[in-house]
């Protein structure tokens, strides 16, 4: 038995949410310790993430502050550290799958056992796709924890079958469709049972997805870590071209910060 299905011994439990470093850490960590003093059965340690779709604007906005303070996944794991010094409840990781991608699932999962982290959830993370991360769960004997929405209508079993520590039910903001339709008399309600509801191209974008080795070569040339070597060139100069491609065809392009770094860091790329 997980120490998280342990913590549901008695049939409830207790589970605070804190995002790390909203305010600060120092911070979180003394909520922390107040929230076990006073019952928590397991705690869930948020990361904090620049695009959280699956907050309200609470947690927007508690995002931003922290990241605005320097909260790194680094950092957060120090945290967590100091904490299990003293603090011996289930802890669960929450962020986003972009988060655990770029720090590499088995260095984050490894790392979660090491700091005897319980479980991770993984909000934007669908249930079809769960073997993303749970091969490292597995071997690293880290819940991955399903979540349930009101969306989820019969895919509930197969999900309940297969959940581990806890099911996370997603609340329905507004309530039933009748309490919707009372308080917005006015608005109009469309059935889209059977069809594919898509956001009507507010920021469409194409993300270009890297391999988990190349991710990490941009990571650890970025912040100065690794040395290059003329692999590591030829790749970057393809890479390069690749993106001035896109910029030319489409007209604009977001770079992420390690890139930007390497573009400025060495001669070859200051175009």
């Amino acid at each position: 038995m997980s120490n998280i299905a342990k913590a549901f011994e008695n049939g409830k439990a207790y589970m605070p949410f804190f995002i790390c470093g909203d305010p600060d850490l120092d911070t979180t960590a003394a909520a922390v310790r107040e929230a076990v003093k006073n019952g928590a059965s397991l705690i869930e340690l948020n990361i904090p993430f620049s695009d959280p779709t699956a907050g309200d604007g609470n947690i927007q906005e508690a995002n931003i502050r922290a990241l605005k303070g320097g909260v790194t996944t680094d950092k957060i794991f120090d945290l967590i550290a100091e904490l299990r010094q003293d603090v011996a409840v289930p802890f669960v990781i929450s962020g986003y799958a972009n988060v655990v991608f770029s720090y590499g699932p088995d260095r984050f999962l490894k790392k979660c056992a090491e700091l005897s982290v319980d479980g991770l959830i993984v909000p934007d993370l669908p249930f079809e796709e769960r073997d993303e991360f749970l091969p490292w769960c597995e071997q690293y004997g880290v819940d991955l924890i399903c979540m349930v929405a009101a969306t989820s209508r019969e895919r509930v079993t197969a999900i309940a079958r297969e959940a581990k520590g806890f099911l996370y039910i997603m609340a329905c903001p507004g309530g039933t469709t009748a309490e919707l339709r009372a308080k917005y008399p006015e608005a109009e309600f469309i059935d889209a049972k059977g069809g594919v509801i898509m956001p009507a191209f507010i920021n469409a974008h194409t993300c270009i997805l890297l391999d988990q080795r190349y991710s990490q070569i941009i990571r650890q040339i970025g912040q100065g870590t690794r040395s290059i070597n003329s692999t590591d060139v030829h790749f970057l100069q393809c890479l390069i071209q690749i993106l001035h491609q896109i910029q030319f065809k489409f007209g604009k392009l977001q770079i992420n910060s390690h890139t930007i770094q390497i573009l400025g860091r060495h001669p070859i790329y200051q175009r």
